[in-house]
């Protein structure tokens, strides 16, 4: 019986592959908290440094792990890194010893156009009795999608005030009586549309933020003698670009001055 049980013990003692799925069901006890740092999506072809911990379950320092990956490669950066191997697929990580709760290596992201990794992983935190009982883990299954194609961040330019629409000319003063309309030219080399730039109205250099977004400022937002600047920050609603001030600012003047 014993013989036939010992290399069972040094399995798990030593690590066991290819298990994450099914969690750490030959122990029982109780429960533990995982932490893992995965990234939410991949770049084809990149190397990440993972690490994995448990906490909680029982009191002390004894613990093992296991993670399968579908796609990529697992690696250790170094020889026997925080005691972790890695099979001949590298597919499956696990610990050489039970000595730890945390546990770092490499996971090198499949090539472009692979799609969803999936992830399992289990941990556990053993009470260091050479049996079963009395452990606690638990297990997760994650997927790491591929990122998409990143976004490039639209610009503005050319911007200015006038006191009319269409108007190419950039004013200096507007009688009180008149509305003042922003311009700006909005390019973005995605080719993606304006949306969400945000419009910002200043007088003297404070941003009145009753007039935000507001494209035509209406002659009853101004008062004779104040001195207004508009910002343009581009947006094409999915990155903000780089925020640019009116070229001009204009005093509202009466028409005796």
């Amino acid at each position: 019986f014993m013989v036939l049980t010992l290399p069972t013990m040094e399995g798990k003692q030593n690590g066991i592959h290819n298990q994450a799925g099914s969690g750490c069901s030959c122990h029982y006890g109780s429960s533990a908290t995982l932490s893992e740092n995965f990234p939410s999506t991949y770049t084809g072809g990149q190397t990440y440094s993972i690490q994995i911990s448990v906490s909680g379950g029982v009191s002390g320092n004894n613990g093992g792990f296991n993670v399968v990956v579908d796609k990529g490669t697992l690696s250790t950066p170094g020889v026997g890194i925080m005691s972790v191997k890695i099979d001949s697929s590298g597919q499956s990580a696990t610990h050489t010893t039970n000595s730890y709760r945390s546990w770092s290596f490499d996971w090198t992201a499949p090539s472009s156009g692979s799609g969803t990794t999936n992830v399992d992983i289990a941990v556990l935190t053993a009470n260091g009795n050479g049996g079963s009982s009395g452990d606690g883990w638990t297990s997760n299954s994650i997927t790491v999608p591929e990122a998409g194609p990143s976004n490039t961040a639209p610009t503005a330019s050319n911007v200015y005030i006038s006191d009319t629409v269409d108007s190419s000319t950039a004013i200096s003063q507007a009688y009180y009586d008149v509305d003042l309309l922003s311009n700006y030219v909005f390019y973005d080399a995605d080719g993606d549309a304006d949306s969400g730039t945000q419009i910002r109205w200043m007088k003297g250099g404070t941003t009145i933020s009753q007039y935000n977004n507001v494209n035509q400022l209406s002659q009853s937002a101004t008062s004779i003698g104040d001195i207004w600047t508009v910002s343009i920050t581009p947006s094409d609603g999915t990155d903000l670009g780089t925020t640019v001030t009116s070229s001009n600012s204009v005093e509202i003047i009466d028409y005796d001055t």
